[in-house]
């Protein structure tokens, strides 16, 4: 199933725009300042990690205009999965915002997960903004897109170790968490939705179905 799966017919202008970012992404690699693998060498698609987040606790503002506070959305008994993007992005913010669409036809309306995408550009990403994006990519009930202060969304930015130094700057980041959990998984790179989906499965299965 590929990233663009579980879209609606009306979003096809965007699927030309992702697949032309797909077809032309050594962008990823650059972006990840990686070197390519020697010849014969299996090319890692992302890295995984395991990271622990101090939340700050700020408030933000949903794509309905609603105030948010983040730690109490992030603290819901049930899986988060959240990443970073700015709507105008042409790059990788589509890419990765079409992977977690996928991601949750794949994971179906059984799994209770809330999907969280904070922009790095809250001076033009307004509420308005980022609900027609949302819109775009059929996000519906259950995933939050958040807007801000800038000093606030530069705190939740530092507090992943995502800040980049600038919106153009940023990697293809995401992060996992199981409920009521302090550390979170990290993907960095070509995470697919199956394999988003596959960890959001593992952290959302009972302790004694892992070990």
């Amino acid at each position: 199933m590929s990233l663009l799966e579980g879209r609606s017919a009306g979003s096809r202008p965007r699927r030309g725009l992702i697949l032309a970012v797909l077809l032309g992404c050594g962008a990823l690699g650059s972006v990840q300042g990686a070197a390519p693998p020697s010849q014969g060498e299996p090319k890692q698609r992302y890295q995984r990690s395991t990271v622990e987040v101090d939340v700050p606790d700020v408030t933000l503002v949903d794509q309905g205009g609603k105030h948010v506070r983040l730690r109490a959305l992030l603290a819901a008994g049930h899986p988060v999965a959240l990443n970073f993007f700015f709507a105008s992005c042409r790059s990788i913010c589509p890419v990765m915002t079409a992977t977690f669409a996928s991601m949750r036809t794949r994971l179906g309306k059984a799994q209770d997960l809330t999907v969280v995408s904070v922009t790095i550009d809250p001076e033009q990403d307004t509420p308005d903004v980022l609900r027609t994006y949302a819109e775009s990519f059929s996000a519906g009930a259950g995933w939050t897109f958040l807007t801000g202060d800038p000093d606030a969304v530069q705190a939740v930015q530092s507090a992943f170790g995502a800040d980049a130094g600038g919106k153009f700057n940023h990697r293809p980041l995401f992060y996992l968490r199981s409920p009521g959990a302090s550390s979170w998984v990290k993907l960095e790179g070509l995470a697919g939705a199956a394999d988003l989906a596959s960890e959001v499965r593992l952290l959302s299965a009972p302790r004694s179905a892992v070990r």
